[in-house]
């Protein structure tokens, strides 16, 4: 059997989902195939899914053998995930403005930066306060110019995404957004923009 994505399929073929454009049908669903046909827009799989979807498999789904997702499925979950994670942070903070703040952070060379996700909402005076008696650089200051605007970004990022799932907008779940979506910002910073 073929270990790529969205194999060639006839009926009676085992197969796992991977994912869909709109994630109507969750990662990992397993179904028969029952039919396959042509149609203007390419192929298209009927599938007697086991949670009881009437979902058609087109181009733009994922899929994979029963057998082939069953060697794979962790590598396979671990890498949407991590997909799903990036979207998420791309859609909703500034990268770019965020990036600037980390480089500069990176730079003043004050914070060992696997630690360093609470400076993306610290703001200004509580960064300030935590290192009032200690010798800074013009990095540092730069970063602390910029500190402010990370700390709007990060709130109102985290508004959107809260209001985007309808949970209530409290200080207590604004709060556990950050720390949440500060630790995947700087993941993402991590792999495409540290400087190693």
């Amino acid at each position: 059997m073929s270990k790529k994505f969205n194999p060639e399929l006839k009926p009676g073929d085992r197969i796992v989902l991977i994912s869909t454009p709109d994630d109507s049908i969750p990662f990992g669903t397993r179904g028969t195939v029952v039919k396959d046909s042509k149609t203007p827009w390419g192929k298209q799989y009927d599938v007697k899914w086991e949670n009881g979807s009437g979902l058609y498999l087109l181009d733009d789904d994922k899929w994979m053998h029963e057998d082939d997702f069953e060697h794979r499925k962790k590598t396979i979950k671990e890498s949407i995930n991590d997909l799903s994670q990036h979207s998420e942070v791309v859609r909703h903070f500034n990268i770019l403005k965020l990036k600037i703040f980390l480089d500069k952070l990176q730079e003043s060379g004050v914070v060992n930066m696997f630690a360093a996700s609470p400076y993306l909402w610290m703001g200004k005076d509580r960064i300030l306060n935590q290192f009032r008696y200690q010798d800074t650089n013009d990095e540092f200051d730069e970063m602390l110019d910029l500190s402010n605007e990370a700390q709007s970004i990060m709130i109102n990022g985290c508004i959107e995404i809260l209001e985007k799932k309808n949970k209530e907008i409290t200080p207590e779940n604004i709060n556990r957004c950050l720390e949440r979506y500060s630790t995947n910002v700087l993941k993402f910073w991590m792999d495409h923009y540290s400087k190693k």
